[in-house]
């Protein structure tokens, strides 16, 4: 659907008196239906998305970089060296802050910053392990991802591939999916504490 269509939809739902506020997590900066919601002053939260704040609204901003950036310092602790990021969609404040973590981390460490964006989906994971096989097997041996759903598709796909390579390399996921339990072993990942958010 297009902005437009967005706003008005949300805005007729506001003025129904259906809801009294709304959340919006993750919206990309292409969003832009949710400033013209601000400027109509209705009450919203948005989560990863900065919007205007005052009157109605207001912003909560998860440390994304500071979660990439131990997701990284862990697999150096745990002796990898040559550490690979293949995060979401860049338009996403969330993703830009997680890669920004994990450059921080491997320009601490004097490794190479190789890295892969594209959509928060299984479809781009699979994606990504057929380009790691081709580009990067001999080069890479752990990745941080941008969440685990990415995660679980690279790791479907390279059990198509190569099943051995699951077993040489390290990997860590975001967002701690119920999904990963089905894999064995189970996919690391860092959370988000949205509970204590609500209670901030």
């Amino acid at each position: 659907e297009d902005q437009k269509k967005i706003l008005e939809k949300i805005t007729n739902t506001f003025l129904e008196k259906r809801i009294e506020s709304a959340v919006f997590i993750g919206q990309t900066s292409d969003d832009t239906y949710i400033d013209e919601l601000v400027k109509r002053g209705f009450k919203l939260a948005s989560i990863d998305r900065s919007v205007d704040v005052g009157g109605n609204s207001f912003n909560v901003i998860t440390d994304d970089a500071d979660g990439a950036y131990r997701a990284t310092e862990l697999l150096y602790k745990n002796g990898y060296k040559n550490i690979m990021h293949i995060g979401g969609d860049l338009k996403k404040l969330s993703s830009r802050s997680r890669v920004k973590g994990y450059e921080k981390s491997v320009t601490k460490h004097g490794g190479q910053i190789i890295k892969l964006n594209g959509t928060y989906t299984a479809e781009f994971g699979q994606e990504c392990a057929d380009i790691f096989c081709k580009e990067y097997l001999d080069k890479v041996d752990s990745i941080v991802f941008g969440n685990d759903t990415i995660a679980t598709g690279f790791i479907i796909r390279m059990m198509q591939l190569d099943p051995q390579v699951l077993n040489k390399i390290g990997y860590i996921g975001f967002d701690d999916d119920v999904i990963d339990t089905l894999f064995t072993p189970t996919i690391s990942s860092m959370v988000v504490d949205f509970k204590g958010i609500t209670k901030a």
